[in-house]
């Protein structure tokens, strides 16, 4: 269970996807796509409940109302990156992700059918590393937060909110635990638990 933290807040937020198959997905109405193995970064966000709509992503859906519906009923969730803010933020962080070097865009259109961006949804051949939470910091001005999920994808770990700052979290095995290993290291309060 996710601890709730102000529940009615707005935000943009990053899903972390692993895909360990690649798969052919039809998209909704905007087509029909190869999505190879790897890690996927998408872009959303929610102007007022930023926890309930990242709550319904923790879990497959059989409902497809968005189109990251479609591959998170495939893929492994293996975390979400969270920016508080009323401002709508989600076309600038899908942009800073887009024009990074190891970043691309596989589905055009996806995730971005009410915008003009190319798509929302950025494909990583490997684990995103800790520059990727720190540029979009940089970019826009913003302190990111983790919301940590089970090594399996599958439901929510036991988790608060824990800002990133120099502490970015790197993809692995277990997430929470190197948050927590590193407030640690660095004499600072732990503020995850991985509920395992």
């Amino acid at each position: 269970m996710i601890t709730t933290i102000a529940a009615r807040r707005a935000g943009t937020y990053v899903l972390l996807l692993e895909l360990a198959q690649p798969v052919v997905l039809t998209v909704g109405r905007i087509g029909t796509f190869d999505f190879p193995a790897g890690w996927y970064a998408y872009v959303g966000s929610a102007l007022a409940g930023i926890e309930q709509r990242v709550a319904r992503h923790l879990r497959p859906s059989p409902v497809r109302h968005w189109h990251i519906d479609y591959l998170r009923n495939v893929a492994d969730l293996r975390g979400v990156w969270v920016i508080y803010a009323a401002e709508r933020l989600e076309c600038r962080t899908a942009v800073t992700l887009l024009r990074l070097k190891h970043s691309v865009g596989v589905a055009p259109r996806f995730g971005g059918s009410d915008c003009q961006c190319p798509t929302h949804l950025m494909y990583f051949e490997g684990p995103p590393d800790r520059e990727i939470p720190r540029q979009i910091e940089r970019v826009l001005g913003v302190n990111l937060a983790w919301r940590d999920v089970s090594a399996d994808g599958k439901r929510p770990a036991v988790c608060s909110d824990v800002p990133l700052g120099s502490r970015a979290w790197l993809p692995g095995a277990n997430p929470g635990a190197g948050v927590a290993n590193q407030d640690r290291q660095a004499g600072t309060a732990g503020s995850v638990s991985t509920g395992r």
